[in-house]
């Protein structure tokens, strides 16, 4: 399959879900995507979510990985192991999937939390909106989990330049709206912002953000 999100992403999907007699909820044993040199193992459940007054009907989900590698093939850094799991809906009026929950551990204190949603269209790239906050992780674990879709030229000069040391706190903002990625107009700074507080680490000065 591919996922367009202003330029195909070619993934293998294996899926193993059964539906469960009188739970309502389908049992996913193993969500398997791989993608390039990564891979994503999960598991969970997927079912209706209770109705709510004055709420669009929707899909809840609960998907966690106990073993996943994530290595971009633009990564100079080893392949990152690493823990998930994420929660939240999908609203299939407004073909909408929300991730109310976004946990990612790569040490034993090394953590990433964030929310995000994916509004799908007909023709062209979903829009996407994207917060994720760090905590003490290693700059090589971060490396990898950067998103390839968000600042790609400031994404790609720090997989290059940048070695060693620790994130201590740091937050990424990422909003575009649906049809904008892919179009050929670079993204401002009110559509991908963050912050990072950085100790410890060198970096090459050559090059250009």
């Amino acid at each position: 399959i591919g996922v367009d999100v202003g330029g195909q992403l070619p993934a293998d999907v294996d899926a193993n879900a059964t539906l469960v007699a009188g739970a309502n909820k389908i049992d996913v044993t193993r969500l398997l995507l791989k993608t390039g040199r990564s891979t994503f193992d999960f598991a969970g459940s997927i079912g209706p979510k209770p109705a709510t007054a004055g709420e669009e009907p929707a899909y809840r989900y609960d998907l966690t990985s106990d073993g996943s590698k994530l290595s971009p093939s633009e990564s100079p850094e080893p392949a990152l192991d690493f823990v998930a799991r994420i929660a939240g809906v999908y609203q299939p009026k407004s073909n909408k999937l929300i991730a109310e929950k976004i946990g990612v551990r790569s040490g034993s204190s090394s953590e990433v939390l964030g929310t995000a949603s994916v509004t799908f269209i007909d023709n062209g790239p979903p829009g996407i909106s994207l917060s994720l906050n760090i905590h003490d992780m290693p700059v090589s674990h971060v490396k990898q989990l950067w998103p390839w879709f968000s600042a790609r030229n400031a994404r790609l000069w720090v997989l290059s330049n940048l070695f060693g040391g620790r994130v201590v706190d740091a937050t990424l903002q990422f909003q575009v709206v649906p049809g904008r990625l892919g179009n050929g107009v670079p993204l401002s700074a009110d559509e991908v912002f963050g912050r990072f507080q950085v100790e410890g680490s060198r970096f090459d000065t050559a090059g250009r953000i």
